[in-house]
């Protein structure tokens, strides 16, 4: 009688029972050990700072807009000989000259004050 090789019906049971043990070893670990939780944990949080560094960023960007906005809007100004005006304001300067005016910017209202009279 010839003999056939190859895997018989026995072991080929035997390695399915084997690996349907790691199965259910390996899904026991991972419940017990609430690695999904876990992860889901992780992944939120990430979440929750990358949306905190994006408000972040266009808070940041808004008040940038404001204050160039409101420097754009408040003066206007306009050269004439050596003499430059603002069309806004009315303040008037000659090249050359010192000037000891400070002025305050006011955030999110895009407005200029001096802190001096003139």
């Amino acid at each position: 009688m010839k003999r056939n090789k190859g895997i018989t019906l026995i072991a080929l049971i035997v390695t399915i029972i084997v690996m349907l043990i790691l199965v259910a070893v390996g899904v026991n670990v991972m419940i017990k050990s609430n690695l999904i939780g876990a992860a889901e944990k992780a992944a939120n949080g990430y979440k929750t700072a990358y949306e905190d560094e994006i408000n972040l960023i266009e808070e940041g960007e808004n008040l940038i807009d404001d204050y160039i906005g409101g420097v754009e809007k408040k003066h206007n100004w306009q050269r004439t000989g050596d003499t430059i005006t603002c069309a806004h304001c009315s303040l008037t300067y000659t090249i050359g000259q010192i000037v000891t005016d400070e002025y305050e910017y006011t955030p999110g209202t895009g407005t200029t004050t001096s802190k001096s009279n003139h």
